[in-house]
């Protein structure tokens, strides 16, 4: 069975990033590759032959040589992922689609996908894999229960050509213990944080170090959702930057009360992360009550 997994190119915006990989990123095509699509292909049975074409740093293939066709998007890339899924629908291609808007709305998509598959796909993937090669794949596969996150396999890196972006991108944990109104993360992976098992995380940093990988960036919307674990992460991190001579520099989100914990700041920088991102949002604490953002009401901001 061959499989192309596609990434829609992003419109210019904030998720686009055009400025940066047009001046600071020297000779990256865009900042992360499509770590979903890369953990997709992982899930797929072993004979398959998986295919990633990442539309921001490739152009798609026109009439490619595939079996069925598994396009991802979020929402800003809504507009491009209905015309790549439409394009390929029209040529007799069995069209999936995936990915966080499709999570969150799926009726979007059933006149435009064959299939949707709709919240973490580490069990309903395989399932469509299982029901598609005997022929009779469903309209929607939808997971409704929460994945236990070491049930996830270590993503296909070797699919993706690296040397692209400015950072490699990988997954420890998901949800976040807050309530900020506007954010989908808890709508998607709820408030508790699940996560990864430290040998996991271990056997991901094994991969990329052998693919010749050095800036990692963890895409958990809040590293530290829960502190206790984040410190055990963060001191896994140290002792195998130790152990293999610090090959990587780290970067991820975190929320601004990552500022009042002296530890947590000392095990960031003992493992070598470069750089944070934190949600400020507003000034205005007004704003921030009003929004839910209420973390951020409970020390000064500068």
């Amino acid at each position: 069975m061959k499989l192309l997994l596609i990434n829609p190119r992003f419109p210019e915006s904030f998720w686009s990033l055009k400025w940066a990989t047009d001046h600071v990123l020297q000779g990256a095509r865009t900042t992360n590759p499509p770590l979903g699509l890369a953990t997709v292909a992982a899930m797929c049975p072993p004979d398959w032959e998986v295919e990633i074409v990442d539309e921001n740093v490739e152009s798609v293939p026109l009439q490619p040589d595939a079996d069925l066709i598994g396009i991802c998007g979020m929402g800003v890339q809504f507009p491009r992922q209905q015309e790549l899924l439409t394009f390929y629908r029209r040529q007799g291609y069995h069209v999936v689609a995936g990915g966080s808007y499709a999570s969150l709305c799926p009726e979007k998509y059933t006149a435009l996908a064959d299939t949707v598959i709709a919240g973490e796909a580490e069990y309903i993937w395989p399932e469509f894999c299982r029901d598609f090669e005997k022929g009779a794949p469903r309209a929607l596969y939808q997971e409704t229960g929460e994945v236990d996150l070491t049930d996830s396999p270590v993503p296909r890196f070797d699919l993706l050509d690296l040397s692209k972006y400015g950072a490699v991108s990988l997954q420890f944990s998901r949800g976040c213990p807050f309530r900020c109104e506007f954010c989908d993360i808890i709508v998607m992976f709820g408030r508790k944080p699940r996560t990864k098992s430290l040998e996991q995380v271990g056997r991901e940093l094994d991969a990329l170090r052998q693919l010749g990988a050095h800036n990692l960036f963890f895409v958990d919307d809040n590293l530290i959702g829960n502190k206790p674990v984040a410190k055990s992460l963060l001191r896994y991190l140290r002792d195998y930057q130790q152990q293999h001579g610090y090959k990587f520099e780290f970067g991820t989100e975190a929320s601004l009360n990552m500022a009042q914990d002296e530890e947590l700041l000392r095990l960031f920088r003992e493992a070598n992360f470069k750089w944070v991102f934190i949600g400020i949002e507003s000034p205005d604490e007004a704003s921030l009550k009003e929004t839910k953002k209420f973390q951020n009401t409970r020390q000064d901001i500068l």
